[in-house]
């Protein structure tokens, strides 16, 4: 008698793939549903799913049989990840265990639209792909956030804002936070405690460097406040929930401008007030500016400035002489003696505008410091590092210097070949006398050109292609 014995099963080791999920400042994504399919040309198959845990970590296994196609030996693997109303997650980075980035392909959703896909073409039988969010919504808490987060347990129910310095030497070393970073959080605090302007929205105009002092805040253009505010908020510095109230922020801050330069905070004098009365002499006058300035949105500089010089006390070159006022302020960090002095300068005619300063080195910003006002020295603003008043007066001058070429480097290079020996610098000076709207810090040599295509008008131009790419690059 003949049996049959079946053949056993056949088994097949399993596929792996696996790897983890992070938010875009790195924290783990947990409890996100993620699926791995296998592409072919026009269709993809679903070879499993799962969700993260708590460490963000996934790992799917699949066998070659849920192929479709059954001489197929490996998958081209995509991974997609899904939030929690099961809509499919875009905008993600993709790489292997050696951090190497996995190709992508077009591929068409759900809608028609194409959008690049990572893939993993004959994947290994255990692949590591490691996803990175980059939609914003998947950031993660700000640095603002987590900072609070932090510091909250350790500062045995102090105020952030009553902070001493030693408390925020002792909480540097606790928690690793930079000082400074610190130091911005209660200043932060202080001034929203004088103001009821939100403490985030201080924080993020710190981190972009703006100054930490309310008079010399306030002196900055509501277009700066409003970059800075934005560029925190793309650098997940300060909450997200604060970008549809960014219009608002402005909006409180020029309000405070206003009631900062009547009488300051609290009836402190405000040295922003005394800087504008330097340029209009009346109450009336700066109370209009002021009432106009609030009014202004931040978002196109030009425009205020051209509609203030068609308002009434405002013609005749005064709003003109309150815009340079205002960025002399700015400049100086509010220093009101070197505000007077480059006032006389315009009004002199050897400094028209505020970019001219750009041309003064290190000895003519000290003649500047070295004059009188009202029979008293120019000196230094508050803060300026030195032993002795000269000591001041000598690092002042170069901070000025290094500012202003900073700020209008092509000005600054201009008057520098001037007093210089380079070879062809004629051609060079003919080119800025010719083409005062070159920015050398903000577009390209090459595409200046190509632009403007009479920017070499007044010399050879082959000659002085050469020596311009030579000097710019």
């Amino acid at each position: 008698m003949i049996v049959n014995i079946p053949e056993p099963p056949i088994v097949e080791d399993p596929l792996i793939v696996k790897g983890e999920i992070r938010q875009a400042d790195g924290t783990p994504l947990a409890n996100t549903l993620v699926r791995a399919v296998d592409k072919d040309m026009r269709t993809e198959q679903l070879l499993g799913e799962q969700r993260t845990n708590t460490q963000g970590y996934y790992e799917i296994r699949y066998t070659r049989s849920q192929f479709s196609r059954a001489e197929k030996q490996s998958a081209d693997l995509i991974v997609r990840v899904f939030d929690s109303n099961n809509q499919e997650i875009q905008q993600l980075t993709a790489t292997t265990d050696t951090n190497t980035p996995l190709e992508t392909i077009a591929i068409k959703d759900a809608q028609g639209n194409t959008r690049d896909t990572p893939i993993w073409f004959n994947a290994p039988a255990v692949a590591i792909i490691n996803l990175s969010i980059i939609d914003p919504r998947y950031r993660g808490l700000s640095e603002y956030e987590r900072y609070l987060q932090e510091l909250t347990p350790l500062l045995e129910s102090i105020p952030l804002g009553n902070l001493e310095a030693e408390d925020i030497i002792f909480l540097a070393k606790e928690t690793t936070i930079n000082s400074q970073h610190i130091t911005f959080l209660r200043d932060a605090f202080r001034l929203s405690q004088q103001t009821a302007i939100t403490p985030p929205a201080f924080y993020g105009l710190f981190r972009q460097n703006l100054p930490t002092d309310l008079s010399f805040l306030l002196a900055r253009d509501p277009q700066e406040w409003r970059s800075a505010l934005q560029r925190s908020l793309q650098d997940n510095i300060i909450p997200a929930g604060l970008a549809p109230d960014l219009d608002s922020l402005i909006a409180q801050f020029q309000a405070l401008l206003i009631t900062y330069t009547a009488g300051g905070i609290d009836n402190q004098p405000s040295a922003l007030g005394e800087i504008l009365a330097t340029a209009l002499s009346t109450p009336a006058l700066r109370q209009a500016f002021t009432t106009a300035y609030a009014a202004y949105d931040g978002k196109d500089a030009t425009a205020f400035w051209t509609n203030l010089k068609t308002q009434t006390g405002f013609q005749n070159g005064v709003a003109e002489t309150v815009q340079f006022t205002l960025q002399a302020s700015t400049l100086t960090q509010n220093h009101l003696p070197l505000v007077r002095v480059l006032q006389q300068e315009r009004q002199r005619g050897t400094v028209l505008t505020l970019s001219a300063l750009a041309r003064l080195d290190e000895a003519g910003w000290l003649r500047l410091l070295n004059t009188t006002i009202d029979n008293q020295p120019v000196g230094t603003p508050a803060g300026i590092p030195g032993t002795t008043p000269a000591e001041k007066v000598q690092n002042y001058a170069k901070a000025l210097t290094q500012l202003t070429a900073a700020t209008f480097p092509t000005v600054a290079i201009a008057a520098r070949l001037e007093q210089g020996t380079l070879p062809g610098k004629q051609d060079l000076l003919t080119f800025f006398a010719n083409n005062p709207d070159f920015a050398i810090d903000r577009t390209p040599l090459s595409q200046y050109l190509v632009d403007r295509t009479d920017a070499l008008r007044g010399y050879k131009i082959q000659r002085s292609s050469r020596l311009l790419n030579g000097f710019f690059m």
